[in-house]
């Protein structure tokens, strides 16, 4: 379920269909008392341009019958709801159907051009801080700056990426279950060192455990390894891509 909103005055209107980042999140995006997509959509309403958010998969009035469906989804079936949406778009007698495009911020940004692909009506793609390189690229990079941030030496950051990518290559490799394990034991460590933390033996355990979890999770292994400069390279609509520092 989402919400359309619709500019005042005489349509039919160009409509942006909102694609939010990773993880489940509501129509406006919530996080940390923020709306991001709710002030996005008040302005382009207010300018002209219909928006369509809606809430993802299992989140607000997406209700799922079966939750543990959400697993095994990747990027690949949260382009498919954003079809799905930018199809219900088209159907509104206020919207102009030739004027339907996409909105996405963070892997929203990497699904948008996936939509495109498959959808040679689309009109644009907006991308907010949407990747360009594979996970396995783009992590490391992420982990580096928020070590850094927190004041970790530069020794220490080079610990925690090179055994993060360590383990990406394993799994590109196709690494057994104890090789991974043996991995994920080395950047628990070096995450632990770097931050100062220590935990007891249960509490190691499971966060070795949970780590080998996300890592192999389908999502994960989707982003890690997914090239979205190839897909890039099939967009036939308009492009907006936006980063910032």
């Amino acid at each position: 379920q989402g919400t359309l909103t619709i500019p005042n005055g005489r349509g039919p209107f160009p409509c942006a269909v909102m694609i939010s980042g990773s993880g489940q999140q509501d129509r406006d995006e919530s996080l940390m008392g923020h709306k991001p997509f709710l002030i996005i959509a008040d302005y382009l309403s207010r300018i002209g341009i219909a928006v369509l958010r809606y809430d993802d998969r299992g989140v607000g009035g997406s209700v799922m019958e079966d939750y543990d469906l959400l697993k095994n989804a990747t990027s690949v079936d949260f382009a498919t709801d954003a079809g799905v949406m930018v199809h219900a778009a088209r159907l509104h007698p206020e919207i102009d159907a030739r004027r339907v495009g996409v909105i996405g911020h963070s892997e929203g940004g990497l699904i948008g051009p996936m939509v495109a692909v498959n959808d040679d009506k689309l009109a644009f793609v907006v991308m907010l801080a949407g990747p360009g390189v594979q996970g396995s690229e783009l992590l490391p990079v992420q982990q580096a700056m928020l070590l850094q941030i927190a004041g970790a030496s530069p020794e220490r950051i080079d610990s925690v990426v090179n055994a993060s990518m360590s383990i990406y290559e394993s799994m590109e490799t196709g690494a057994s279950d104890e090789e991974l394990r043996e991995q994920m034991t080395e950047l628990v460590d070096t995450q632990l060192s770097a931050s100062g933390v220590e935990l007891k033996e249960e509490g190691y355990e499971e966060a070795i455990d949970d780590g080998l979890k996300t890592m192999t999770s389908p999502w994960m292994t989707f982003f890690l390894f997914h090239d979205p400069s190839l897909v890039l390279a099939e967009v036939r609509c308009p492009v907006l891509a936006l980063n910032g520092t």
